[in-house]
């Protein structure tokens, strides 16, 4: 039987949302489920070849608006979160409202979870503006790529002690680092705490400092994205 037949026949609570946001500024991907129907962690193997699979943290959280019209436009869904932990402020303050972060919704049956080949089809958008913000939620709504042409990114926001390069990332399996867009190569190795380290727990804390660490005989401006020389002005 296929998941097609098999939603004849389903019930609401068997229909499992996870839904997958992906900042390319920092290339790291968060993972959620709605709290509405789960109460603990789903672990889901969404088939990029993490060892396990991922854990799908519950959130409060809800999807609307991904029907297609029959007018021939493309859908623009919208997200409300209730930020009960703070993540979703801290995100938002750092990375110009998410604009143009990928937002991934999958949805498979419950009897599914452990076979990531059974499964709907991946509903891909992307953040195209935060339509509403209050004490309780946050809502965005997103577009489809296509509607992302008329979207200049990215927006350039200017942060004073932050650094929005993605630093390499030490692959076990390759034995070697895949890079990012920070220039960094050399052979000194510091995790965010700025503590010498072994290459496989080289982290950049983003910060100044983690900079000048790996550039200490610097002559030039360090190639850093972050602006340490802002200040704030009040009018």
């Amino acid at each position: 039987m296929t998941i097609q037949a098999d939603i004849q026949h389903f019930e609401v609570d068997d229909i499992v949302e996870m839904f997958e946001l992906y900042i390319p500024q920092i290339d790291t991907t968060y993972y959620f489920c709605s709290s509405a129907t789960n109460t603990s962690p789903l672990t889901y193997d969404n088939g990029d070849g993490t060892p396990g699979g991922h854990n799908y943290t519950p959130i409060p959280i809800d999807a609307s608006g991904y029907d297609a019209s029959g007018r021939g436009t493309l859908p623009q869904p919208k997200i409300r979160v209730a930020d009960m932990t703070g993540l979703i402020a801290y995100l938002i303050r750092f990375y110009d409202d998410l604009l143009g972060c990928k937002f991934t919704r999958k949805r498979t049956l419950r009897k599914y979870l452990t076979d990531p080949s059974i499964k709907f089809e991946d509903e891909v958008y992307y953040v195209s503006r935060k339509s509403g913000q209050n004490q309780i939620f946050t809502e965005f709504t997103l577009c489809s790529a296509l509607d992302l042409q008329g979207l200049q990114l990215p927006r350039k926001l200017v942060l004073k002690n932050y650094c929005s390069f993605v630093y390499r990332r030490w692959d076990a399996d390759l034995g070697a680092f895949v890079a990012g867009t920070c220039p960094y190569d050399g052979t000194s190795y510091f995790n965010v705490k700025g503590e010498v380290v072994t290459m496989d727990l080289d982290k950049c804390g983003k910060k100044l400092k983690d900079c000048e660490l790996r550039y200490p005989n610097a002559t030039d401006i360090l190639p850093t994205t972050a602006y340490p020389g802002v200040y704030n002005v009040r009018s």
